[in-house]
């Protein structure tokens, strides 16, 4: 049998101890996560970030692309500094093995990248408007240019 199938079933202490620290790093990023976003959500703190519904008022392509370019950069820039922040924390379970080591196939990261994507994917529907929008204009840019094509 295949050594890679083999240990896909295998389950020892090891194992537990790496699915201890995904489930920690991804509690502890959603929690971060949640309140860093609801902060910059609030308009009465940080007016400029994640607010323009573009239903409620009408932008031209330009001005659309350009606010959700900022939201995105300002997005990363949070993810960066998150992701910073969490690295800082350590594993606290790691004391009760010794074999085990922390983040040694970056268990880190996929809980980290697990915690923030959750809130990440569910809380900013203002970018989300804001996408959809951008690819109703592509669509209507893409149907005049068959129009114009095929004449």
């Amino acid at each position: 049998m295949n050594n890679d199938f083999k240990r896909l079933f295998r389950f020892d202490s090891i194992r537990l101890f790496k699915l201890l620290e995904i489930c920690y790093y991804s509690i502890i990023a959603f929690i971060l996560t949640l309140i860093t976003i609801g902060i910059f959500e609030d308009d009465s703190i940080f007016p400029f970030f994640l607010i323009d519904n573009p239903e409620e008022k009408e932008y031209s392509y330009i001005n659309l692309l350009s606010i959700t370019l900022f939201d995105i950069a300002f997005i990363v820039i949070i993810i960066y500094y998150l992701t910073k922040i969490l690295k800082c924390i350590p594993f606290l379970f790691k004391y009760f093995n010794k074999k085990y080591k922390p983040s040694f196939k970056n268990e880190m990261n996929t809980g980290i990248n697990i915690g923030i994507g959750m809130i990440l994917y569910y809380s900013l529907h203002s970018l989300d408007k804001k996408i959809k929008k951008l690819i109703d204009y592509h669509k209507i840019f893409i149907n005049k240019l068959k129009l114009n094509f095929f004449k």
